[in-house]
């Protein structure tokens, strides 16, 4: 839960005082939880210590059933690993990232290759607060900038879908595959484009860059129904996509209608496409106006490749 206000419009349908049930909210704000009950419990996590830091990376980057071929090979790797979890300031998301990194590098000399890189990328991080959140940033956005070339696209797409959407993988995987993002080079024999989707997420999925419902929850092995992005990946997917062009967001919504100024600027012209959030309250005539405002103002026949228009972003 991200404000007080949003507490207090769904409050009355807790209104059972004898109840002896719990209720249970999550929050990065101490402030929400303090208005929600002020004698209610607030647990703060702590940062992980070192030596939970690296047992839960040894977690992630040593799969059970996971072979190395000497004793020494591991002390090494050991050895590297301690070092590098120090630079995620005991942050679990950032861990099971680098995590998600290094699972994909077998051989030791993948890993010094890592470590070294980790030491140029990353500045170590004391404390919680804004030194902390750019330690996890750097981490997630090193974690970006590892993936495969053709995953990159795949991933950034992702940011176009509503904060906490449940994505339909059958959907997505289609959107991919009429984006041209999946290449017919990747397929093997007797393979479809679908199935080299499939196979993508499931690299996302194996690098944690994603969360992933099942068809059957108790069953890893079957194929995925959902899938969704931390906020804080999504985050990074709206950063990343800005950075390269990759699309642009025009936020429609209650409370955003400075953006339906014509006069203010694109980022750039190159932006391959347009993600529109709007409320239902906001007319289209409003955003077609918009483009064609825009489009004579900057003497362009075409702002944009394509257009993707969203309502599913505020949810009631």
């Amino acid at each position: 839960m991200w404000t007080t206000d949003a507490w207090d419009s769904m409050k009355s349908a807790f209104t059972a005082e004898t109840s002896v049930s719990k209720l249970m909210l999550t929050s990065r704000n101490v402030k929400v939880a303090v208005h929600v009950n002020r004698e209610g419990f607030i647990y703060q996590p702590e940062c992980l210590d070192a030596e939970q830091s690296w047992e839960l990376l040894k977690l992630k980057a040593f799969p059970r059933g996971y072979h190395l071929d000497s004793k020494d090979i591991f002390t090494e790797m050991e050895k590297m690993g301690r070092e590098m979890v120090k630079k995620c300031a005991g942050l679990p998301l950032a861990i099971v990232i680098l995590g998600g990194i290094l699972v994909t590098k077998p051989s030791l000399m993948e890993w010094e290759k890592v470590y070294a890189d980790s030491l140029w990328s990353l500045e170590k991080g004391k404390g919680l607060g804004e030194d902390q959140q750019r330690e996890l940033f750097h981490v997630l956005v090193w974690s970006y900038n590892d993936l495969p070339p053709q995953l990159k696209p795949c991933f950034l797409y992702l940011g176009k879908f509503g904060e906490d959407e449940r994505i339909e993988a059958e959907t997505l995987y289609q959107l991919w595959i009429a984006e041209g993002m999946v290449l017919s080079t990747d397929k093997r024999e007797g393979e479809t484009m679908m199935q080299v989707a499939e196979s993508y997420m499931g690299e996302l999925v194996h690098r944690s860059m994603v969360q992933v419902t099942f068809e059957d929850m108790e069953n890893s092995h079957t194929k995925i129904k959902y899938t969704f992005l931390h906020d804080l990946m999504r985050d990074l997917s709206l950063s990343q996509a800005k950075t390269e062009d990759f699309f642009e967001v025009l936020d429609l919504r209650k409370g955003n209608d400075v953006h339906l100024n014509p006069s203010a600027d694109f980022r750039s012209v190159d932006t391959r496409q347009l993600v529109v959030f709007y409320d239902e309250e906001h007319m289209r005539k409003q955003i077609g106006s918009y483009f064609v405002k825009k489009c004579k103002q900057q003497n362009i026949d075409q702002c944009y490749c394509s257009v993707m228009v969203s309502t599913q972003i505020c949810r009631k």
